[in-house]
């Protein structure tokens, strides 16, 4: 079968880890794509040809460009914070729908362009946003649909909560709907056909970079999914191979995605989890030195991104504040005891921190630490104490979902 992928080629900028790379989400899923098929077409806009014709050359794949003269950043502190979008015009008018005809369609979401006009055997919608006409083109012909968007997104549009609800709206509203994936982030997510709904694995891997791991997921499913008669796959299996997948090339993000997973998915060493929210114990200290305005900064970071992830972050700084030793120490120790992990921030040993990783161990509690210096000799006592230790943020935050989230 022969496949268009439709979506944003973008700049992408990382502080922490460093990546400076033109991909977004379209350019990302043909690199990865080309690994089990040439008959790709990447449909995109761009302002610079020469850079889009080197790109297809190099993943020896089609590509159709519509000109633009809107340039799209997209940078990062770190692979877990908000993207600042950055566009050099300020006010455009959104370019006009392309029209799109092709076996299989993958469809991303543009900044710059209507939603497309598509007409094709098998569609796989990645939303990026949350409202249908941002992707669906009223005048599109498509006998069999997968609509792939976040959790967030898809109770926004469907205004319901529980997952049976959800799914019920999206396969009454869409026509042809085959399949409908929620993601939710390290809790893996529902794929969700007419009659039933399966959680989604995940593949524990050591490393996440964060970036482009929806669209990687996304692209692996619509390549497997619209090829499915032809490799004889169930849709666990599908499933199986694009939540894989997905952790393997996070993993080996380095490599230009130029790997073909299927290499390595049988002799894996990837741990494979079912996470489960109803298992979730979501109350965590945030530990960590606010001494001065850099501290300070990762603390009102950390704490934001836990947030983003449902913990329920009991912070000194912000639950106790600034007083008399004595007081302080009793309302942080309550906080301790009352929380079900302890997330430390353990750059510069901290004394305090090192204090309240101590008494979490001795109360059996969970601890997980972000430490980003290069000196493992010091990290002794706490990696012989059970400690988790990460020197990535992103890959923290995961490790401590998946811990709190095992029976």
């Amino acid at each position: 079968l022969t496949m268009t992928i439709y979506g944003g080629f973008y700049h992408e900028k990382c502080i922490i880890p460093k990546w400076d790379q033109v991909y977004g989400s379209a350019g990302r899923a043909a690199a990865i794509l080309s690994n089990f098929t040439s008959k790709i077409t990447l449909n995109t806009f761009s302002s610079n040809i020469e850079y889009l014709e080197f790109f297809s050359n190099a993943y020896k794949i089609n590509y159709v460009c519509n000109p633009s003269i809107i340039n799209i950043k997209f940078e990062y502190f770190h692979t877990f914070s908000k993207a600042n979008i950055i566009c050099n015009k300020n006010n455009f008018d959104r370019y006009p729908s392309v029209k799109i005809e092709d076996s299989v369609v993958i469809c991303y979401g543009t900044i710059e362009a209507n939603a497309p006009i598509i007409k094709a055997e098998y569609a796989i919608f990645d939303f990026q946003s949350s409202t249908f006409n941002e992707l669906f083109h009223e005048e599109n012909c498509i006998d069999n649909i997968a609509i792939i968007l976040n959790y967030e997104e898809a109770k926004y549009i469907s205004s319901e909560c529980i997952i049976n609800d959800i799914k019920e709206y999206f396969f009454n509203t869409v026509k042809n709907l085959k399949v409908l994936i929620i993601k939710d982030g390290p809790f893996g997510g529902y794929v969700c056909s007419p009659d039933k709904v399966n959680n989604i694995p995940i593949y524990k891997n050591k490393f996440i970079f964060k970036i482009g791991t929806g669209d990687i997921f996304t692209c692996l499913f619509g390549y497997f999914w619209a090829n499915k008669k032809i490799n004889n796959l169930e849709l666990e299996k599908i499933i199986d191979y694009a939540s894989f997948g997905t952790a393997f090339y996070t993993e080996n993000y380095k490599s230009q995605y130029k790997n073909n997973f299927l290499n390595f998915y049988e002799s894996n060493t990837f741990e494979r989890l079912l996470p489960n929210r109803n298992n979730f114990k979501n109350k965590v200290y945030l530990a960590g030195p606010f001494f001065n305005a850099s501290q300070r900064w990762q603390i009102e970071d950390t704490k934001q991104q836990l947030e983003k992830l449902n913990f329920n972050v009991f912070s000194p700084i912000h639950d106790v504040g600034i007083g008399k030793s004595k007081e302080i120490a009793q309302k942080d120790l309550k906080g301790l005891d009352e929380s079900d992990s302890v997330f430390a921030i353990l750059n510069g040993y901290d004394p305090g921190t090192v204090f309240e990783i101590g008494y979490a161990i001795a109360k059996n509690k969970k601890v997980i630490a972000l430490y980003e210096q290069n000196d493992e000799i010091n990290l002794t006592m706490f990696h012989g104490s059970d400690c988790m230790i990460f020197n990535d943020i992103t890959t923290a935050l995961y490790n401590l979902v998946w811990t709190m989230t095992s029976k």
